[in-house]
């Protein structure tokens, strides 16, 4: 019998930390590309992008993304050399881009994710077609099944492989990475949130309906920790743990509830998600790149002898990055063996 693919369980949160390592280079890296059968079973098409044709040729460059230190958001490391041209063999099928874990450089593990560049027959242009996971336990792989949108950036190959700025979409090109820490223990439910924006159509020779155009996907959940620090990550100010100057004490300052009509918009961080495991034990992995991470929402603190007093969190979907703009910004990968 088939074993059931409903997932139960809590998910597990992991919020970015800082790196002090840069994002690597991918120019010593050539990817390779296969044209992969998919079909009914192994294919969904749910939204606008146009399908890969059988008359294109394809090339790929990619590049690791990592915090951009100097705008704020993403940046886009030096790209890696142009994959061989491929094409599909048949309209409903995909191109594998995949790079062995023994050619990936120190620290790829920290990098946000892969940026994934693609040109069509013979365009002069690489467009950014993908932000797509890494693994950071196995080879790279992902799969391209449409071309991007139109209104996606396009690049010279002399930029993607340039460490100099030489566009803003780009970014630095110095990036850092990040790791990631679980923020446990949470309670009550964790959601996941998909803003949809419609615009109204009124046909005069039919009834009037509404049509999606964007999906915006947020997060919230609650903190059973709520330290001085936890309040803060959560409502934004600042705080420092240092010791007194008779080497005695230990003492921690916050601030917050700044009062001021200002404020700085300091860019997208990924948030990783994970799953609980299918009925095989498999598990997925969710990483929001379009996120706020920091609250939007007023957050009460209740203290009660009755009930805990846990700090909520809401992170709200907002694209800041250029680089997100035209992309899907959440991804979700999920390996199990053959």
């Amino acid at each position: 019998m088939s074993l059931s693919k409903i997932r139960i369980g809590v998910v597990d949160i992991e919020l970015p930390v800082q790196s002090q390592n840069l994002t690597p280079t991918a120019l010593s890296i050539t990817p390779t590309v296969s044209d992969i059968t998919l079909g009914a079973s192994t294919k969904l098409d749910n939204d606008i992008n146009p399908s890969l044709s059988t008359a294109d040729t394809y090339q790929f460059v990619i590049g690791f993304i990592g915090e951009d230190r100097v705008n704020g958001g993403y940046t886009v490391g030096v790209c890696s050399q142009g994959s061989g041209i491929a094409t599909i063999a048949a309209a409903t099928n995909g191109l594998r881009i995949s790079v062995l874990n023994a050619s990936l450089p120190t620290f790829y593990d920290e990098a946000v994710c892969m940026a994934v560049f693609v040109k069509v027959n013979a365009s002069s242009k690489y467009q950014l077609c993908k932000l797509a996971y890494i693994d950071p336990e196995g080879d790279f792989n992902t799969i391209i099944t449409h071309k991007p949108l139109l209104s996606a950036p396009k690049f010279n190959l002399s930029d993607l492989q340039s460490n100099v700025s030489t566009n803003a979409i780009l970014g630095s090109r110095v990036g850092y990475g990040f790791t990631f820490e679980k923020i446990e223990p949470t309670t009550q439910e964790i959601t996941e949130r998909y803003a949809i924006t419609t615009v109204s159509v009124s046909p005069n020779n039919g009834p009037d309906f509404n049509v999606r155009t964007s999906v915006a996907s947020g997060l919230e959940f609650m903190l059973l920790l709520n330290d001085i620090k936890d309040f803060i990550s959560a409502v934004g100010g600042y705080w420092a743990k240092y010791d007194d100057s008779a080497a005695v004490n230990s003492i921690e300052e916050g601030m917050f509830s700044l009062a001021t009509a200002q404020s700085v918009l300091r860019g997208n961080r990924p948030v990783r998600v994970n799953y609980p495991p299918d009925g095989q034990g498999n598990a997925e992995i969710g990483l929001f790149l379009g996120l706020l991470t920091f609250n939007q929402q007023e957050l009460t603190a209740a203290w009660s002898k009755s009930a805990t007093t846990p700090v909520r969190f809401v992170f709200e979907a907002a694209i800041l990055d250029r680089l997100v703009t035209s992309q899907h910004a959440k991804v979700s990968y999920k390996k199990k063996a053959l």
